[in-house]
Formats: structure tokens, C-alpha cells, sequence
């Protein structure tokens, strides 16, 4: 800001120079009335040299604040872009709820009879085909997710979740539905097991309300 305030007077002080120089034309002309012919020429010369010099330097500041409005908006187009790279990283990352077109799985397994496998391929066949964002009986999917089992149900990231389990993901509902039913796939896998029934539904809006914590991270430091 202050830098434009500056150039600003910069440029305000010559355009006064100069208008200075129209109103002083009237005395002036009385006084050049009197000198010889030679002195008015070099006198006429000099005066050129000096609007010329002026008009440059108009020029060269006129550039100059064309440059700094330039940076600015670099500046803020830069800044406008890492906050939409945060916000993307947020959703990544499973930090904010979201919503969007996906499907819905749900899954009835009374029986228990679903390995821990089997939902982690559920997992890479969804990321696999593009989903932003999972979630599974209420806990938001992320990196590090895993299964085990758990009495009367699964145990996901050390939270018991019991049947029927009902799966979101966010992404293409084409691409996610073609990817779990790909003939020997995850769908097939699934009501293969005994007593298990799952059904897969595509929608226009699947919301995640589901949030997971802040990762801490104990050893890895970003490289300077």
C-alpha cells in the first residue's frame, strides 16, 4: 500500500510540474522577447530535453505500478489456490464432513461371518475407483483405517460396529458401483459368505457427516 501511495505522489508531483510549467508560459513569453535568436534555440532544446526527461519518467512509473497491480493479483490468485489445496486436503484427509453423488452399501451379516479382509478390499476397490470420501457405520475411512474382528461385529480403527453395516463413499456412482461389481469382485465375495446379504445404491447425494481427528504425527517432520 505504501508503495503505491508513493509512486502515486511521484506521479502527481510531475503532472504539477508540468502544469506549472503551462501557466509560467505567459511570463515566460514576455521575457524570451528579449533574448537573441541563438540563446532561444538552445533555450527551446533544453526545455525539450527536460519534457522528454519527464515523460519518461512518467512512463517508467506508469510501468512500475502496472508491475506492483500485477503482483498483487499473482499474490491473491496464489493465496485463493493454496486455500482451495487446503480445503481439498481437508476432504482427503476426512477433517470436514462432506456430500456429493456416490453410493450406499448396506451390508447384513447376522451371522458375522465377514472377514476383516474382505472390508479392507471393500476399501481399496472404492479408493481404487475414485471415491473422496468413506465412511463405514459412522466412522469416516481414512489412510490408516483398519479392521479386525470385534464380538458381534467388526472392529474398525478400535471401534465396535455390529450389522447391518452400512457403507457411504462419495465419487462417480457409475465408477463405484461398476468397480464393486466387477464379476468375482467385492459384491460377489460378500454374498458369497453365509447368511451375508448386501445391496449397492446409487445416489445423487451421498452426505458423510462423520469427521476423524487431527493425525499427530511422532516422527516424520516436513523436509526443509
Amino acid at each position: 500500500m505504501r508503495t503505491w501511495l508513493a509512486l502515486g505522489a511521484v506521479l502527481a508531483g510531475i503532472a504539477g510540474f508540468m502544469l506549472t510549467g503551462q501557466i509560467q508560459k505567459g511570463a515566460t513569453e514576455v521575457k524570451l522577447s528579449s533574448e537573441r535568436e541563438e540563446d532561444l534555440v538552445s533555450l527551446l532544446a533544453q526545455t525539450t530535453r527536460e519534457n522528454d526527461r519527464l515523460r519518461q519518467e512518467i512512463g517508467r512509473l506508469q510501468l512500475v505500478l502496472a508491475e506492483a497491480a500485477g503482483t498483487r493479483e499473482q499474490q491473491a490468485a496464489a493465496i485463493r489456490q493454496a486455500e482451495e489445496e487446503l480445503e481439498n486436503l481437508k476432504v482427503l484427509m476426512g477433517l470436514v464432513p462432506v456430500a456429493g453423488p456416490g453410493v450406499v452399501l448396506d451390508i447384513d451379516d447376522p451371522g458375522g461371518h465377514i472377514p476383516p479382509e474382505l472390508m479392507v478390499e471393500l476399501l481399496h476397490e472404492l479408493r481404487g475407483a475414485g471415491a473422496e470420501a468413506i465412511e463405514i457405520s459412522g466412522v469416516r475411512a481414512g489412510t490408516t483405517t483398519w479392521f479386525a474382528r470385534a464380538p458381534g461385529g467388526l472392529s474398525v480403527e478400535g471401534k465396535v460396529v455390529t450389522p447391518p453395516y452400512r457403507v457411504l463413499a462419495v465419487g462417480d456412482p457409475s465408477l463405484l458401483e461398476q468397480a464393486l461389481k466387477l464379476r468375482g469382485g467385492v459384491m460377489d465375495a460378500l454374498n458369497a459368505a453365509p447368511g451375508v446379504h448386501a445391496t449397492l445404491t446409487p445416489s445423487d447425494r451421498v452426505e458423510i457427516r462423520s469427521v476423524r481427528g487431527k493425525p499427530e504425527f511422532r516422527y516424520a517432520r516436513p523436509r526443509r
